[in-house]
């Protein structure tokens, strides 16, 4: 679980120098690329998947359906970073793989949740590929409309991709 945990902080720690870069009117700005989505908004997300996870790991179940949307996250990118800072810490001071319940509605309409069994590791590992889904998108964004803003080459790609991309230079 160490591993995981040290992923986490590693890309959420990459987001947080990435996003020093925006000013808030860019940052809280609609992108048609985004489909009239901002970086703040998908940032919002991934900060509030984070906290939904790290505020309910302890009740033993989690819906991420039923995250409370801050839109403080949205605009401001102090606030932002202020807060991904408390969540690497409060991911950090994760202790135990417990067994977790995961509830979800995946239907359209309002209806019953569906329950999974999951555990604290697992929904870490959920959670890193959840956010770096969505930097790829945001890098999508960037490059679009911030061609000032600098990219690090890895931003929004999963680590076993940077893996093979390293490996198929090396040849």
């Amino acid at each position: 679980m160490q591993e995981l945990k040290e992923s986490n902080k590693e890309i959420i720690t990459q987001l947080c120098s990435f996003l020093q870069q925006f000013s808030d009117q860019e940052y809280s700005k609609k992108l048609s690329v985004l489909n009239n989505s901002s970086i703040g908004m998908h940032v919002r997300h991934i900060l509030e998947f984070y906290d939904c996870f790290l505020h309910n790991v302890n009740n033993s179940s989690i819906c991420y359906d039923s995250r409370q949307r801050q839109l403080v996250y949205e605009v401001s990118v102090s606030a932002t970073l202020d807060t991904l800072q408390s969540i690497i810490q409060r991911i950090l001071d994760l202790q135990h793989n417990t067994s977790v319940e995961i509830a979800s509605n995946t239907s359209l309409n309002e209806g019953p949740s569906s329950y999974i069994n999951s555990c604290v590791a697992r929904e870490l590992l959920y959670t890193l590929d959840h956010c770096i889904h969505h930097m790829a998108l945001i890098k999508i964004g960037t490059q679009i409309t911030f061609p000032n803003i600098a990219i690090p080459k890895t931003f929004g790609v999963a680590p076993s991709t940077v893996r093979f991309q390293e490996e198929k230079c090396a040849q």
